[in-house]
């Protein structure tokens, strides 16, 4: 009864329910939601992907689309994305609603998380996470659905980081390393990117007074950039499968010799 009348409970509850009644409109009928990039983009390659599965084929490659290309290689479509797994527990179009909405919940909740780990108190973590959750940011990218299933992690990513520099050993990197590998496998390569730029700025901007008397402070640095080596290393070998076939094709594209600035 202690655990469940919890004010992390509560405020669970409250981020769930908020992000169910701003998309409540969805409950009633059996709609998908294909704003902008949804519906060209996004859709097609994931009722392809899980089809194939369904039918027990591996989609390797798209024979439907510029007579035909890689398709396992593109990371954006998420094959391996531990949340689509839902694709094959609900109808294609209420598990495609389901994963956005999920995730603007998870996004609000992993702020909470996050706020709460740097000792704000409830009412305040719980601003945070409702911020967040319902922000412009968020709504405008859930039609950019790479981005918003990668982005999500990223409170995640820098609430295990800062543990890892703040008492360094090897479980905290594991788990940082564990949601930078999910945060890529949704797709978005951008997001991994920025990841890994907060996690250089932590290490350059974070200086808790403790640990640095402990330390002191190039040996604190020194240990912080450790464990960003460490997790870089984990994520490397976690994300191999997904990471070295986009390496492949993103060499062998126009991308992979650049593009001029006029271009771009």
């Amino acid at each position: 009864m202690r655990w469940v009348r919890s004010t992390d409970i509560l405020a669970g509850l409250a981020l769930f329910f908020s992000s169910i009644f701003f998309f409540y409109d969805l409950l009633g009928e059996r709609y998908i939601l294909f704003e902008r990039d949804l519906g060209p983009y996004f859709i097609p390659p994931r009722f392809f992907w899980v089809e194939s599965i369904k039918n027990g084929e591996f989609p390797l490659w798209n024979p439907y689309q510029f007579s035909g290309h890689p398709f396992f290689a593109n990371p954006q479509h998420a094959i391996l994305y531990p949340l689509n797994t839902l694709f094959f527990l609900l109808p294609f179009d209420v598990a495609f609603n389901t994963i956005i909405i999920l995730h603007f919940f998870l996004g609000g909740l992993f702020t909470y998380l996050f706020l709460k780990d740097l000792k704000v108190d409830t009412t305040g973590s719980l601003i945070s996470g409702l911020i967040f959750m319902l922000s412009g940011y968020l709504l405008s990218v859930h039609s950019l659905l790479a981005i918003l299933l990668s982005v999500i992690w990223t409170p995640l990513i820098m609430m295990f980081f800062r543990r890892a520099i703040t008492n360094p050993g090897l479980k905290n990197e594991i788990l940082a390393a564990i949601f930078v590998t999910i945060s890529f496998l949704g797709g978005g390569i951008e997001i991994v990117y920025g990841n890994f730029f907060v996690l250089v700025f932590m290490i350059i901007f974070f200086s808790p007074e403790g640990e640095t008397q402990r330390y002191g402070r190039w040996k604190r640095i020194w240990l912080a950039v450790r464990s960003l080596f460490i997790i870089s290393i984990l994520f490397s070998l976690l994300s191999a499968v997904q990471l070295l076939p986009f390496l492949e094709l993103f060499h062998h594209s126009i991308r992979g010799g650049g593009i001029s600035y006029q271009e771009a």
